[in-house]
Order: structure tokens, then C-alpha cells, then sequence
């Protein structure tokens, strides 16, 4: 851990990460059914607690655990996220995978595998601001005219692209996350929203006006000056704070 990442917190357990802190770190166990952050020894949120359990919420509302700090379960020290959070500052989880150490591979690959999956890609989506990004919005739905999840046409013509947004995409089995309406979609192309200098395409809110936790947005995508071939278009969501969520994407071919 500490050749992967640089050292961002203090050495006093008062001591916060900074909030553009980079970096999760996973350990996956068996068995509870349960997502965990820091602090495992001591009953206090952590000094970064609020952005932990966000994430953490963020994690179980996919994978269906309960979410709730470390020493919830017994206490503990000396475990993995001594190092990747109380010394480096790195946002910490354990997955307790499952209800039993020993399960059979129909349940693995039936339940523990496609419940789990989607929070790991989860987890790289907003692993650059991992303090920041879950507090945002996600995409809940991307696709072309029709719920087409990819697309081919000729050079020349449009794709309308449809895309849904939420800011409530928390589990609510421990305790609930503060929502917020959403502000703005914006889509880029070939190039990820967070890369300086490129352009950002505003999306329409469908019913009209951008005022809601959940909202459906659309936009008209022109086809020249787009390369042959795979296109990636990039979507985020902002909320009234003005944080961006997690990106997702979508790929336009051109014949």
C-alpha cells in the first residue's frame, strides 16, 4: 500500500484526508453480508467518516449489504485499512462476502459474484475522488433512440441520445444519505469530462426544466467530424452543490 499510494493524512486519528484524495482499497472477505469502513477500533466516525459512509451506502445499494462502520460487527486492530487509511488516508472497505466462509460455486457465481460486480466497477468509476464523486449523481440509463445500448449509422446523420440521472442511489438499510436536485447532463466525445480543454455538450432535461432528484435528459448528436469507426460518449450529472457523479458511456459507430 504504501508503494501504490502517497501519504495524504496526518498522524493523529483527528487528522482528515484531503477530499481530493485518490485511491480505494477493496479487501474482500467471507462472510456477513456486509460493507465496512473505518474506524474498526473505536465507536467515533473517522475523521473522513462522512465520505466513507456515503461510498459506503453507494457500495450496498448495489451489492444489497448492510453498510455500516467496522466495529459494528466486533472490534478489531491491526487489520489491512490500518495502513491504507489511518496511515495513508486511502478510502478503506471490506466486503463480507456471502453467509458462510464455505459457499457452493451455484451460489458464488448465482448471487455473490452478479450482486458484487457492479459495486467493483463502481469503485474504479470514482476511485480518482472517491471522498467527492459518490455524492453526486449517477447515470442510471444510457442509451440510444429505442433503449438501443449501442448504435451504427452513417456519417451524416443524428443519434438522439436519452439518459436518466439519480441522486438517490443509496441503500437506506442503515440510516439515509441527504439527496439534492440535479442540476445539469452533459455529455463529451472521445475524450473523458474530466480532461481539461475539451468540449462539453449540455443535454436537455426532457420535461423541461432540471428541478428533481431523478430526471430523464436528451440531445441531438452530430455525426460530422466524428472519426470512423467507435465513437465513446461520455455521460455525468451534477447536482445542485455542483458535484459531478460517476461517469458512464455509451459507443456510437460511424460507418
Amino acid at each position: 500500500m504504501r508503494a501504490i499510494f502517497a501519504d495524504k493524512r496526518g498522524p493523529a486519528d483527528t487528522d482528515a484526508a484531503p477530499s481530493d484524495t485518490s485511491g480505494i482499497h477493496i479487501d474482500i472477505h467471507s462472510f456477513s453480508e456486509l460493507v465496512l469502513w473505518p474506524w474498526g477500533d473505536k465507536n467515533s466516525p473517522a475523521p473522513n467518516g462522512a465520505g466513507l459512509q456515503t461510498l459506503g451506502r453507494k457500495f450496498a445499494q448495489f451489492n444489497g449489504y448492510r453498510p455500516q462502520q467496522s466495529i459494528g460487527l466486533y472490534p478489531t486492530d491491526g487489520t489491512t485499512d490500518s495502513v491504507s487509511y489511518s496511515e495513508l488516508g486511502v478510502a478503506a472497505y471490506t466486503f463480507e462476502l456471502g453467509t458462510s466462509f464455505f459457499q457452493s460455486c451455484s451460489v458464488y457465481l448465482n448471487e455473490i459474484l452478479p450482486d458484487n460486480l457492479q459495486a467493483l466497477i463502481y469503485a474504479a468509476k470514482v476511485a480518482g475522488l472517491p471522498y467527492i464523486t459518490p455524492s453526486g449523481p449517477d447515470i442510471t440509463n444510457i442509451s440510444f433512440e429505442n433503449n438501443a445500448k449501442s448504435l451504427s449509422i452513417p456519417r451524416g446523420s443524428s443519434a438522439n441520445l436519452e439518459v436518466t440521472a439519480s441522486d438517490d442511489r443509496f441503500s437506506k438499510r442503515n440510516g439515509i444519505e441527504p439527496t439534492q436536485n440535479i442540476r445539469a447532463i452533459e455529455y463529451t466525445v472521445n475524450t473523458p469530462p474530466w480532461k481539461e480543454s475539451i468540449v462539453k455538450f449540455s443535454m436537455t432535461p426532457k420535461d423541461g426544466a432540471f428541478n428533481e432528484v431523478d430526471e430523464s435528459a436528451v440531445a441531438t448528436i452530430s455525426t460530422d467530424g466524428l472519426s470512423s469507426g467507435r465513437n465513446t460518449i461520455y455521460v455525468r450529472a451534477q447536482d445542485e452543490s455542483g458535484t459531478w457523479g460517476s461517469v458512464s458511456a455509451i459507443f456510437l459507430d460511424i460507418e
